[in-house]
């Protein structure tokens, strides 16, 4: 369906992209990513929506928040 399938990534598929000839681009989980991410963001070069912060005692209400499903962006919990 595409020619160019460089152009086609999937985030779900994991265990079969290589086979559909396709790029994998689900994240990379770690401590040393996340860093490089928060570097990116204090720069300004990596632009975060932030629709809430809630404490870390309410962690509950985050919870229900994201559980709506409604708005964009990140919940922050701060801690305490």
């Amino acid at each position: 369906m595409v020619k160019d399938k460089d152009r086609v990534g999937t985030i779900f598929a994991h265990e079969v992209y290589e086979e559909l000839g396709v790029r994998w681009i689900g994240s990379r989980r770690s401590a040393q990513r996340l860093g490089e991410l928060a570097a990116l963001v204090a720069d300004g070069r990596l632009k975060v929506h932030v629709r809430g912060t809630f404490p870390l005692s309410r962690a509950e209400d985050a919870h229900r928040e994201l559980e709506t499903g409604h708005g964009r962006g990140k919940i922050v919990l701060l801690t305490d």
